[in-house]
């Protein structure tokens, strides 16, 4: 649903445009559901023109992309794609397992030594380097830097789209602290298990320095 038209409208206003972005790959992004009803994908080449149109809109926006991995992706080497758009930053998550009363996702999820293979190809870290870390962040070049995100258990605030701010730590769910349209939120985030260690972690590199501060998630 991102047009040209709408880009050349919105771009302007925007600090930050984030993608979600798991696979390159047509076959990978309809197995996992990245698609429309009728199978329609958002294909590699219209990723890239994306990006390079917010960035020539709006040059000081920054670009994010957030791929997560899963089994389906595990393998995929994407560094050359994400480094051929003006991407800001490469937030690679790895995969939480998840489970309500319907639905699980445990047929998809990844061991860490999965994950960490998956870093190792596409950012040629050592595991070492990042073992024992939830949250590291790597600079790729210049205008460019990847935060490997092996931990999400309370580094977000996260609301859902009832409107309710929610926990991820207390169960394999998301479990409902306060609805931020009808309660007292100052109170709801008393009752959070935040990690502010974890989410300022991934805003600040080796050095101590912040890297692109100024992006927010």
């Amino acid at each position: 649903m991102i047009t040209d038209a709408w880009i050349v409208k919105n771009a302007p206003m925007l600090d930050t445009f984030g993608l979600s972005l798991d696979s390159f790959n047509a076959e990978t992004l309809v197995r996992m559901g990245r698609c429309t009803r009728t199978g329609k994908i958002l294909k590699a080449e219209r990723i890239r023109a994306i990006t390079h149109a917010v960035k020539a809109v709006n040059p000081a926006c920054n670009i994010k992309v957030n791929p997560v991995v899963c089994s389906l992706n595990k393998n995929e080497t994407v560094r050359d794609d994400i480094l051929d758009m003006p991407v800001s930053r490469w937030k690679i998550f790895k995969m939480m397992s998840f489970a309500n009363d319907s639905f699980n996702n445990f047929d998809i999820s990844v061991t860490d030594e999965e994950y960490m293979r998956y870093i190792r190809n596409n950012l040629g870290v050592p595991p070492e380097e990042i073992n024992g870390k939830s949250s590291r962040i790597l600079k790729l070049s210049d205008t460019c830097s990847a935060v490997v995100e092996k931990n999400l258990d309370g580094g977000y605030l996260m609301i859902d789209a009832c409107g309710d701010l929610v926990d991820n730590t207390r169960n394999t769910s998301y479990v409902p602290v306060v609805n931020c349209i009808t309660g007292n939120v100052r109170e709801g985030l008393k009752r959070l298990a935040f990690n502010s260690e974890l989410y300022w972690s991934r805003y600040t590199d080796s050095s101590g320095d912040m890297s692109n501060s100024r992006i927010a998630a």
